[in-house]
């Protein structure tokens, strides 16, 4: 890991990836996300084209990415609403593809930026009980604590 800060280069490669923007997978796009997230360095004219493309691309995202750019804008402080409204409505959809950590990083990431989109907080809610009781809140004590997972509890609190 380079920790020495050099502003040109990053220039340098964010104009790179803006250019390149139409030819990225979404991999690259949700990697791009995170390690100006991990970094903190946030180059506007590269978030939005990499939430321009990840709008685009929002149907062929998997679980990671979804939850991954999700993660990266909330970190950067970055409210990008076409965006959010994307990945809301993914997840959504599929979130029974989601697990403990997506529903986790999911969570955090909209609540981060006090977004409200209801149908995905409430999937979300749904699934974080589930993580934590898969056989329901309702169920006996000692069936809670046999079914309980571990993971995703650490996980559903931590969001």
């Amino acid at each position: 890991r380079l920790d020495l800060w050099n502003d040109p280069l990053s220039r340098a490669l964010s104009a790179a990836a803006v250019a390149k923007q139409a030819e990225l997978t979404t991999q690259e796009i949700s990697n791009l996300a995170w390690a100006q997230a991990r970094i903190y360095c946030v180059d506007m004219n590269l978030c939005n084209a990499l939430a321009d493309r990840a709008i685009l691309r929002a149907p062929n995202l998997n679980k990671q990415e979804l939850s991954v750019l999700a993660w990266a804008f909330a970190t950067m402080a970055h409210v990008h609403r076409p965006l959010l409204h994307a990945l809301a409505d993914q997840i959504e959809q599929r979130i029974d593809e989601l697990g403990p950590l997506e529903v986790a990083n999911s969570t955090w990431a909209f609540a981060k930026v006090a977004f409200s989109h209801e149908p995905v907080l409430a999937a979300l809610a749904t699934a974080s009980e589930a993580t934590v009781w898969p056989k329901g809140p309702d169920s006996n004590d000692s069936e809670k604590n046999d079914s309980m997972a571990p993971n995703g509890v650490y996980s559903v609190v931590w969001s």
